[in-house]
């Protein structure tokens, strides 16, 4: 039994006990954070528990430092990690400027490049938007992309299938000219799938019979950079991660929390987060706006999530209460395979000009 499976009785305690006060309580989770240690008498390690997310308003000082509850005969305690949501409006402002490619029109298609959803009616049209095309991956024997649904919507935030989608998205600049349409949303799911996880995915089916259709490249990102490997992959808690987005290009990060469930009276919205991510050190940017729909990969280049969603909160018990760190979401791409039918690329599905990549992926699997 791992660690995490060990936390699951005092995760199940603490949404107990803490039912009563949802009004402070946005989340509750399984966490990597600033934790109390009974030895030295303070919050002075980075340890495994049972995460807090509490408002921006919440008093600290509430809040248990540990959970305990009876496991067979004798009574155990698992450490609580508390993360105070930042006040509305806070951001990080990334520093690093992407690479202008991903904005630009592309054939054939990679994931990590501009995309959104148009044409509605013009009197209900809003800001024009962008985010990003995750992979291209197979329904079937057929080559679909993959993204978030609220990427692809129509201007008007409809929810009706079958709407245009385009590349570059339209905040990008170039407008719903009739070369810029590249295929149909044709299948999406949003919401929780199985009492798991929240996901917010959809599949663009690529335009086809005329003169503006585009290629779509299995095995590749932008500028073949980070690998992709072939397949999917669960992934853990501090696990290494990376994706590759329209607005701020490849970032790192870490798997900091996961199974992460919302309990607020204010905040039901989206009821579970099956991936939170943060970058590695506090005040930086894993995704900005227009990363959405981006694909999550493990250190290996393998696909484990896909990110919808991201916020800023600070650790009120840490040496350094006053750092800002951001935490994303993702849905774990298992679960989103399921959902929309359809799967990652495995080592057959490339061509045969691609079989040096292929080797490449196999070679760095063994790292």
């Amino acid at each position: 039994m791992g660690d995490e499976e060990r936390l699951l009785p005092f995760l199940k305690e603490a949404k107990r006990i803490l039912d009563d006060r949802k009004d402070e309580i946005i989340s509750v989770g399984l966490g990597i954070g600033t934790v109390s240690t009974e030895k030295k008498e303070g919050y002075d390690g980075t340890g495994l528990g049972i995460l807090l997310i509490v408002s921006d308003l919440a008093e600290i000082d509430d809040f248990p430092e540990k959970i305990t509850t009876q496991i067979g005969k004798k009574m155990k305690s698992a450490p609580t990690i508390l993360w105070q949501m930042a006040h509305p409006g806070t951001m990080i402002r990334g520093n690093v400027q992407p690479d202008p490619i991903r904005k630009q029109k592309q054939d054939p298609l990679v994931g990590g490049i501009s995309i959104s959803g148009g044409i509605g009616p013009w009197h209900k049209r809003q800001n024009p938007s962008a985010g990003t095309l995750g992979m291209v991956v197979k329904q079937g024997a057929k080559k679909v992309l993959l993204t978030n649904a609220h990427v692809v919507r129509k201007w008007d935030r409809s929810e009706t299938l079958n709407n245009r989608v385009f590349q570059p998205g339209l905040l990008d600049g170039l407008g719903h000219r009739e070369s810029l349409w590249i295929g149909r949303q044709t299948k999406k799911y949003e919401g929780k799938y199985n009492e798991d996880a929240y996901i917010d995915a959809a599949i663009v089916s690529l335009r086809e019979d005329d003169g503006n259709v585009r290629g779509a490249d299995l095995k590749t990102l932008v500028r073949n950079e980070p690998v992709v490997a072939a397949g999917t992959a669960k992934t853990k808690l501090l696990s290494s991660v990376k994706k590759s987005g329209r607005t701020t290009g490849i970032t790192n990060g870490i798997v900091r929390c996961m199974r992460l469930e919302w309990i607020s009276n204010s905040r039901d919205d989206h009821n579970k987060a099956g991936i939170v991510i943060t970058p590695k050190k506090p005040n930086q940017i894993f995704a900005e706006h227009g990363d959405s729909g981006s694909v999550v990969l493990s250190k290996k280049g393998t696909p484990v999530g896909l990110l919808w969603r991201g916020e800023y909160f600070k650790q009120p018990r840490s040496k350094n209460p006053d750092d800002l760190w951001q935490m994303v979401f993702a849905s774990p791409i298992d679960l989103v395979c399921d959902a929309l039918n359809i799967r990652f690329p495995m080592s057959e599905d490339f061509e045969s000009d691609d079989t040096k990549y292929v080797r490449i992926v196999r070679h760095r699997e063994k790292l």
